[in-house]
Order: structure tokens, then sequence, then C-alpha cells
């Protein structure tokens, strides 16, 4: 029901939004090459009813910029930040973000389950972080820009169903020091032969696994047939026994 009603209102956010200037309409397709997202489209649009950056979609893809950063943010860090939330559809995290939320609406009390969100939450916007940065080029200006626009937030969370460019602050702490870390070698970008390799191994190990024979095998409640058999078996055995004798 969370889930549900979370969507629902973002949807109506979404449809309320103002369009951004034509001008700045074709920044966003210029953003969403520059993170790679492949011909996917999306609308540019300023709403004065969500705190946050957000991504929106599956269902028409949109980059919302709340009004209060629009009129306070500069052109660059507005491009910034923009890049950010074009990476979330590049990469599709509309999608997984949802499949996300809905494992963890059927498994609310697990706290497993939880932490693991979490930490896939934080890998997301490190992700997305990453390709931004690259983008740009600037990781420390990014990184800048990335902390102005929490404070203005105020690191409100924008909704369960969307992914946003501000989260935590235990969360933005790791991802300034990450940026801002020059031994870090970032890959943003997808590595297909490794992902293959990996994957083949992985279907190679479920295949082995499933020939091999069990560790420990449990003894299943017998039969009529067998407790019948007992007797016929102790009586061979006996008679072997006496001819040795």
């Amino acid at each position: 029901v969370r889930l549900t009603a979370s969507y629902a209102t973002l949807c109506r956010k979404s449809a309320r939004a103002i369009d951004a200037p034509e001008s700045m309409q074709a920044r966003a397709g210029c953003w969403l090459s520059l993170v790679g997202a492949g011909g996917r489209a999306a609308r540019l649009a300023v709403s004065a009813e969500i705190a946050i950056p957000v991504a929106t979609g599956p269902r028409r893809p949109s980059i919302l910029i709340p009004a209060r950063l629009f009129e306070e943010l500069s052109d660059d860090d507005l491009e910034q930040i923009g890049l950010h939330e074009a990476a979330h559809l590049a990469r599709r995290d509309d999608y997984a973000l949802m499949a996300q939320r809905v494992l963890e609406a059927v498994l609310e009390l697990h706290p497993v389950v939880r932490w693991i969100a979490r930490q896939i939450d934080l890998e997301r916007e490190i992700a997305c972080d990453d390709l931004a940065a690259e983008a740009t080029g600037c990781p420390r200006v990014y990184a800048a820009c990335l902390t102005r626009a929490f404070a203005l937030c105020g690191g409100v969370r924008a909704s369960f169903a969307a992914a946003n460019a501000a989260d935590d602050r235990s969360h933005l702490s790791r991802r300034v020091e990450l940026l801002v870390d020059r031994r870090r070698r970032t890959g943003a970008r997808l590595r297909t032969a490794r992902l293959a390799a990996f994957a083949a191994a992985l279907v190679a190990l479920v295949c082995l696994v499933g020939r091999t024979p069990a560790l420990v095998a449990f003894g299943g409640p017998r039969t009529a047939t067998a407790v019948a058999a007992i007797p016929r078996v102790e009586k061979v055995e006996e008679t072997k026994m006496n001819r040795r004798t």
C-alpha cells in the first residue's frame, strides 16, 4: 500500500510539474548522451512540490528539479545535478528500483533484506556519482555541488519510489569521500566481457552443484514392504553365519 501510494503521488507530481525551457530540454538530451543513455529520451521539468531532484519512470521518464534549486543553483551546478539524474535513467534504475521496492515490501520485517536494500541504495548513488563525475571530468567540483544541493534540500528523502540525488547524511559523507579519493579507480562503464565471464562461471557452478551428490542423506520413513523384508534379510544373514560356523 505504501509503495503504490508513493508511486501514484510521484506520478501526480510529475504530471503537475512545469516543463523546463526549450534550451534546458536540449541540455537534458545532452546529459543523457554523456552518461550513455543509449537513445533514451526524458522530460526535464521543474516542480515546487518536491524537495530533492528525482528521476522518475518507467512510465514517461522524467527528470524533476525542485523549483528552489532551479532558482538558487548556478547553471553549472544544475548541469551536474542533471547528469546525476540522467545517469539513473541511463542505468535503468527506475525499473530496478521498482523491483527492489516490491521485494522490500514483501519482506518488510526481514532485517537482512532491509540492510541489503540500504546498501544497494548507496551503491546505486555511488555509480551515478561516478558517471556524472566522469562526464564532467571534475569529481571535486561535483562533490562540492552535491553538498550544496544537499544543504538546500535539507536532506529530505523525496519519494519511496524514485531515485534521487540526495539521501541521508551518512550516505552523502561516504559518496563525497569516494569522489575526492584520488587513489580510487572508478569504472563507471559496464564491462561486457567481465560480466559474461562471471555469468558463465555462475551457470557452471550451479550445474556442478546440481550434479554433486548430497553430502548428508536423511533416511525417509520405512514403507510396509521394507519393514516386512527386514526379518527375511536377518534370517538369511543368520543362515550364512551358521554355515560358516
